[in-house]
């Protein structure tokens, strides 16, 4: 079987940072063949190849040449060998790429949702003309997949209520984490100091947060996981 992947990213394929490239290598023991488009906006890569798994770069930042090329790519694999499924990494720009194998190659096409995007106001606020559109065009892409993927059962239920999607094309896989990875040994000293720096007495729990204080980010959960 041959799995093509259309997602957005840039080096942590390339690196295996947080454990991608070997999440990858998993997926195609399992499954026999993989293939990615990568969309790449920055940073220059070539393609790569790790034994039946093999990375195809888009670079560029244009929205139109992203498309383009990302199809290009999608009709040369498919020549080196017949795609079985291509999955998308969300509804938008990747599902588009997914749509044009789906109606003109015949390829069966699933889009993942790898966030709770779908009506979501607090997203849509961040940005609100571009977030609008892009919701819009989600729902429709959204109806003509062949399967979906979401990461949470609220998200299933939006696609069921609001989209008419049937129940049972829906699968709910939370994104995969290696924690271990995350994992960093902290020196009890320096520990103490950053503690007593800040007046936190050593009975108290410490949350680290790293990213943006925004609404969206839903940063009051990290107190509801340790009450």
């Amino acid at each position: 079987m041959h799995v093509v992947f259309v997602g957005v990213g840039e080096n942590n394929l390339y690196d295996n940072i947080g454990g991608s490239l070997d999440r990858h290598l998993r997926y195609t023991h399992k499954i026999g063949k993989c293939s990615t488009i990568l969309i790449n906006r920055r940073l220059k890569f070539q393609d790569k190849t790790f034994g039946n798994f093999s990375i195809y770069p888009v670079n560029t930042s244009n929205i139109l040449l992203i498309l383009w090329r990302a199809i290009l790519l999608l009709r040369k694999i498919n020549g080196i060998e017949r795609i079985d499924v291509i999955s998308c990494q969300d509804p938008f720009v990747t599902a588009f790429i997914g749509l044009f194998g789906k109606f003109i190659m015949r390829i069966p096409l699933h889009i993942q949702n790898h966030s709770s995007f779908i009506d979501n106001k607090v997203w849509i606020d961040e940005r609100p003309f571009i977030f609008r559109v892009l919701n819009f065009i989600g729902k429709i892409n959204i109806r003509m997949a062949d399967r979906l993927r979401v990461v949470n059962s609220d998200e299933k239920e939006i696609y069921i209520r609001k989209l008419n999607v049937r129940a049972n094309m829906i699968d709910i896989a939370p994104v995969p984490i290696d924690s271990e990875f995350w994992k960093e040994l902290i020196d009890e000293q320096e520990l103490r100091k950053f503690r007593t720096k800040f007046g936190i007495g050593d009975s108290k729990i410490s949350l680290g947060w790293a990213g943006r204080f925004v609404q969206v980010k839903n940063n009051p959960l990290l107190f509801e996981i340790e009450s």
